[in-house]
């Protein structure tokens, strides 16, 4: 608290502190629902003024979840010292949690320090990790460019999850190397805050039973048009590409093959002609496709390989529709919060009028799905898909 005093000194206006004792601000534990609706104010806070936070979630070693749970008062009430005015405590994701607005990884990692220092006053072994929002230290970091990270999904060999969107510990393990850290490299992880929901049990079951019942009934065309894409065109008949999924993960997407077998070696030609604002590429007289492609687009029949996407779970039947790589990445960070969800066939922008939708609506839109989606709002999506099908008005 701050105390007000005029003095006539001129005409200067003096500010003194209340109190010349130092105080320990009284910390709220905050409970798992209240602190993770104080993160996501926090995203939206980061997107909107482009800044960056970090949580740090706290494991106890060597004890059951209960025990630990016991542990938490005493943590806290040791830590509370440590923490800025704006700092906040409490549960996230069933774990002991520290949120710093306005910190980087790095100095996160100070923090940490200190947890575990704590500690180990009071015979604990901690297990630090530290999750960034929206990048890891305000730096480039080898790897993190989307140019790098395509060309190493495009080896999925050289890496156990090619899908992953983590960042390296390097900043963590670099001060533990400079002896300023109490914390061994193997138990401080810095990673990327996830942004995801879980996905409900109902839409999980419509997905496995739609795109099982899909795959039978459509089988005899799905054939046909294999058939009929080998006959009229050289190359594959299914075309995969790697796309950006829930909470980052990248899955190859499957597709009938509507283009020329070079078709991605020509996009630099072909981009600048570009119908759809901001990142995303969409052309609708696009030179590279072939002519049974073109109407495949139209009826949107290229699309149905993804019931295989589906099956496998890397999709839904309703969903924001997956960007390419390069765009994702290149989408701003409130954008990207459609991660949240797993990508689906369809959702509001196809049946509302995909390419002539600009950009930002079109996530916006994707944002509301997310916000209110439900089994009856699944079911009139897919009924309006199929409408729209019909009458050739799919976005291309």
């Amino acid at each position: 608290m701050i105390s007000r005093f005029r003095k006539k000194n001129g005409r200067v206006l003096i500010m003194r502190p209340a109190a010349q004792k130092h105080f320990v601000r009284d910390v709220e534990f905050l409970n798992a629902q209240n602190f993770e609706r104080l993160v996501e104010k926090e995203m939206c806070r980061a997107e909107r003024r482009h800044l960056y936070f970090c949580v740090v979630l706290v494991r106890f070693d060597g004890i059951s979840t209960l025990a630990a749970k016991s542990q938490y008062h005493a943590l806290s009430e040791k830590f509370r010292a440590r923490l800025r005015i704006t700092d906040e405590i409490g549960i996230y994701q069933n774990e002991f949690a520290v949120l710093l607005p306005e910190t980087l990884a790095s100095e996160a990692a100070l923090v940490a320090n200190d947890l575990v220092a704590i500690g180990e006053e009071l015979g604990l072994k901690l297990i630090i990790e530290i999750f960034a929002y929206p990048e890891s230290d305000g730096t480039p970091v080898s790897g993190n460019s989307s140019q790098e990270r395509l060309d190493k999904v495009s080896r999925p060999a050289d890496c156990d999850r090619p899908g992953s969107v983590r960042l390296k510990s390097q900043v963590a393990k670099a001060v533990v190397g400079d002896g300023v850290s109490h914390v061994g490299a193997e138990t401080i992880k810095t990673h990327r805050l996830q942004i995801g929901t879980p996905t409900p049990f109902w839409k999980r079951a419509m997905d496995i039973c739609g795109s099982v019942v899909g795959l039978v009934l459509l089988s005899p065309l799905l054939i046909a048009i294999s058939i009929a894409i080998k006959l009229t065109s050289r190359g594959p008949v299914i075309f995969t590409q790697w796309r950006e999924g829930k909470d980052g993960e990248l899955f190859q997407i499957y597709k009938f093959r509507t283009m020329c077998i070079d078709a991605e070696k020509q996009v630099s030609t072909v981009r600048e002609f570009s119908e759809q604002d901001g990142p995303a590429f969409k052309l609708k007289d696009d030179p590279r496709v072939t002519g049974l492609g073109r109407y495949l687009r139209k009826c949107c029949a290229d699309e149905l390989p993804q019931l295989v996407n589906v099956l496998k779970g890397q999709m839904s039947l309703v969903g924001p529709r997956p960007l390419p790589v390069d765009e994702s990445y290149a989408c701003t960070p409130w954008q990207r919060r459609r991660l949240a969800a797993l990508p689906g066939l369809t959702c509001f922008w196809q049946v509302e009028g995909g390419r002539e939708i600009a950009f930002n609506d079109w996530m916006r839109m994707d944002l509301a799905y997310i916000r209110c989606r439900s089994l009856m709002t699944d079911v009139k999506l897919i009924l309006k898909t199929v409408i729209v099908t019909v009458l050739h008005k799919g976005s291309v």
